[in-house]
């Protein structure tokens, strides 16, 4: 969500997606805390968003169908480039999420204070990303991103197993463009 020399504040809405997002190796140790919001903060749902302006409620007789279908389906996409886990050495590949959080951090006529959206790494998880107060940061990080330590929140995990589940997936190959197809359930992708 942030580009090099933009500090934003990485955390998620329940304690295993946050170990979760770490991607940690065996054998590391992780120390977690709990924060708290010290004032009330206006996020960004992708996951709601996304839900609010799905394809399923729309009318093909609406006039304004074929608009809000792709509206629907750019949303979708968009949670989807949110969701993808950093790439080591792929930075850039975030470009298009980074400038969008520039976007509703700053420029927005009604600036968010952080966005939800799912987690890639935990099934079901929500990340937060919280931005800092342009006006506190020259405060504490608790001050620029309006949270505090919640008392004897602090707990360490160490990572003892790792498990990954697969599916198959359907893929099509073009022997005349030498296109490789990926099908998946909502969306196709070309390599």
């Amino acid at each position: 969500m942030n580009a090099d020399g933009v500090v934003v504040l990485y955390a998620a809405t329940e304690p295993e997606t946050a170990r979760a997002e770490l991607r940690p190796a065996l054998k590391t140790d992780i120390f977690q805390i709990a924060l708290e919001t010290t004032q009330p903060l206006r996020v960004l749902d992708f996951s709601r968003l996304e839900a609010a302006k799905s394809v399923k409620d729309l009318s093909y007789f609406q006039p304004d169908y074929i608009t809000q279908r792709e509206r629907g389906r750019f949303l979708q996409m968009l949670h989807t480039l949110i969701a993808k886990p950093v790439v080591p050495g792929r930075e850039a590949d975030y470009l298009i999420t980074q400038t969008m959080a520039e976007y509703l951090a700053h420029v927005h006529e009604a600036p968010f204070d952080g966005i939800l959206f799912a987690s890639a790494q935990r099934a079901g998880g929500t990340n937060v990303v919280l931005f800092a107060d342009p006006t506190l940061l020259t405060g504490g990080i608790g001050e620029q991103f309006r949270v505090r330590y919640v008392e004897d929140s602090l707990e360490v995990h160490s990572t003892e197993a790792i498990k990954y589940a697969h599916r198959k997936l359907d893929v099509v190959v073009s022997t005349e463009t030498g296109k490789m197809r990926l099908l998946d359930r909502d969306f196709g992708l070309d390599f």
